[in-house]
């Protein structure tokens, strides 16, 4: 992306996203190290994410991200970049190739002492998404994310886990995809 707007001479244009990338990069090594963070860092983190995905895909998509009145996203805690994968997913996979303007919707709830976590996009869905993908394609990201939450629900005695959710319309066609992430609610 960088490139493409040096070489069509928008270097103001090369220096904003040069400069997004790096503090996107900057906030993701500072916070890597932590095993939990702040929602309100995830959100930072997030927002940084998208908004550099939304420069590369020329503003195709936005997004919107909730936090229910009940969590305190400065004194609740999820683990460091758990979202990423899903929005990255959701971007890259869902509305990339989305004819009109896609959304990333990003929501935080509580269940008792379980904190939900949900990324939903109004792309093409995963069907449509895996037409092209090699044959047996299994995404390092999801298997990595899986292992996190199983450490982490052993750590804490309770369940943590993520499912993904196909949505459709009335007609069964393919509306987007939601993920919900289950995790023990964690305060600082």
């Amino acid at each position: 992306s960088i490139s493409s707007y040096i070489l069509s001479r928008d270097i103001d244009t090369a220096n904003e996203y040069l400069g997004r990338f790096a503090r996107l990069m900057r906030t993701i090594l500072n916070l890597a190290a932590k095993p939990r963070i702040l929602i309100a860092d995830e959100i930072e983190l997030m927002e940084l994410y998208i908004k550099t995905e939304a420069m590369r895909f020329e503003q195709k998509f936005g997004y919107n991200i909730t936090v229910e009145d009940d969590i305190n996203s400065e004194e609740v805690l999820v683990p460091t970049m758990i979202l990423q994968p899903f929005v990255e997913n959701a971007i890259w996979h869902g509305l990339s190739s989305r004819q009109g303007l896609g959304m990333v919707r990003i929501g935080f709830e509580k269940s008792g002492d379980t904190l939900i976590c949900s990324v939903e996009d109004n792309g093409k869905g995963r069907d449509a998404a895996a037409k092209g993908k090699e044959a047996g394609h299994e995404s390092k990201a999801l298997k990595i994310t899986e292992r996190r939450l199983q450490l982490l629900s052993e750590e804490k005695g309770k369940p943590a886990s993520f499912e993904i959710l196909d949505l459709k319309d009335e007609a069964g066609t393919p509306t987007g995809t939601r993920v919900v992430i289950r995790i023990p609610f964690m305060e600082e």
